[in-house]
């Protein structure tokens, strides 16, 4: 594929060059700062909530990837699973345990799943809805003998309720 631009607005503020940055890596375009033009806050907001994205996205895949490991870390010559992860991964058990339990809630949701991949919920929020939400298929769906539809169901209306909600002032 296509190499990736400068992720780092601040190497392009110091030395005045222009710089490409592609800020969606299916994008082909990407925004090219003449020298001695600035960065806005909304400029930067989109770069970090784009890395925040990818970032997320490797975090369901190493969650993914842990789950399907198992306790096979021994066979690489590890003592335990925290140690496996601090060596390979450079992050806590902790981290590991709560992104291995994200990937596999989110299997069994799929529509929160794909809601994550596409950008329309952040990690936080992901990770906050499949804990506290039940996976367990909505009652009448579940007596009319569709439960994948109605678990669909109630997780696009839960979408649907909480998009645009936000934390800001």
């Amino acid at each position: 594929g296509e190499g990736h631009g400068s992720m780092c607005p601040e190497a392009m503020c110091a030395d005045g060059q222009a710089v490409e940055v592609r800020w969606e890596e299916s994008s082909s375009w990407g925004r090219i700062l003449a020298p001695g033009q600035t960065w806005g806050a909304e400029d930067e907001d989109l770069l970090l909530r784009s890395a925040a994205r990818r970032q997320g996205t490797l975090r369901l895949r190493a969650g993914e990837l842990l789950a399907a490991l198992g306790s096979s870390y021994r066979e690489l010559g590890f003592s335990g699973f925290g140690a496996y992860v601090r060596e390979r991964l450079s992050r806590s058990a902790g981290w590991a345990r709560d992104s291995k339990v994200v990937a596999i809630r989110a299997r069994e949701r799929m529509v929160l799943r794909e809601a994550f991949v596409r950008g329309r919920l952040s990690w936080s929020a992901l990770e906050l809805l499949l804990r506290h939400t039940s996976s367990e298929p909505a009652e009448l769906g579940a007596e009319m003998g569709d439960e994948a539809g109605a678990r669909e169901r109630r997780d696009l209306e839960l979408l649907r309720r909480t998009e645009g909600m936000s934390v800001r002032a």
